[in-house]
């Protein structure tokens, strides 16, 4: 019985660091942020408020081009108001570093020392990511069903299905692999998950923002795969200590939806 108690304890031993906060905080090389309380604040009320005038404005849009057609309508005004918040945040987000005193580089660890081992690591983390997530989706998907709630896709992916023209794809492609990868890991990797963790809360920062971040996607059957997609990018920007990471990772991530979804191979 001894014996039994003995190996379960060093199999325990020999999992924990399997986990993503042992991980972390093993082999993560991520400074801390101290950002200011006040300013961390205030950045936050002003992207909700961003968030609510650019959705009226979105609104308004769509009452307004009423003479386009449904689909065109639907990206055009998707458009404006993701362009336009991503714009407003980035913006939001330059003054708050300019209350710290720092620049965009300091601040998220853009020129520190190993980048390209960074980026080459965040390739090998989307291409290993991607299928994981397909099959998490897949997953989600049997469980909605066997529970009678009905699978929906994402509103970015039912607009790129029914959009043919070019300048729309385009459009929607811009914002899958190039702003939304930027805007979302420098709020939520890069300021958000350091605030927390800085204030002493390491597991929330990382589950917390990882939760929140699959949440803002406003989809079920992705939340499982989302919550798994941000833990995964915040160990790599532990590990490398550059946002630069998680971005180009994340970008990657959406361009394999993307183009799957383009070419009728994907359904995430």
């Amino acid at each position: 019985m001894g014996k039994i108690k003995g190996a379960g304890s060093w199999l325990r031993g020999r999992l924990r660091p399997l986990t993503p906060t042992a991980v972390i905080q093993r082999f993560g090389r991520l400074e801390a942020k101290q950002w200011d309380p006040e300013s961390l604040i205030m950045l936050l009320f002003n992207l909700l408020v961003a968030f609510a005038v650019v959705g009226l404005v979105a609104y308004a849009a769509d009452r307004y081009w009423r003479e386009l057609p449904p689909p065109t309508r639907r990206v055009f005004v998707s458009m404006l108001g993701t362009f336009g918040f991503q714009a407003i945040a980035l913006l939001l987000v330059r003054w708050f570093l300019r209350d710290h005193k720092l620049g965009w580089s300091a601040a998220f660890g853009w020129s520190a020392p190993g980048r390209g081992r960074a980026l080459l690591a965040a390739g090998l983390v989307a291409v290993l990511v991607f299928p994981a997530s397909l099959g998490l989706a897949s997953a989600s998907r049997w469980l909605m069903e066997w529970r009678s709630v009905q699978p929906v896709a994402q509103p970015a992916v039912e607009m790129l299905r029914a959009t043919a023209l070019p300048q729309e794809r385009f459009l929607l492609g811009l914002m899958a692999m190039v702003t939304a990868p930027v805007v979302e890991e420098v709020l939520y990797r890069g300021v958000f998950y350091t605030a927390l963790k800085s204030a002493g809360f390491p597991r929330l920062a990382l589950w917390g923002t990882a939760v929140v971040f699959a949440l803002t996607h406003f989809n079920l059957m992705t939340f499982v795969p989302l919550v798994f997609f941000a833990v995964v990018l915040t160990v790599l920007y532990e590990l490398t200590g550059n946002l630069l990471a998680p971005i180009l990772s994340h970008s990657l991530f959406n361009a394999a939806n993307f183009f799957s979804i383009l070419w009728g191979v994907g359904q995430t």
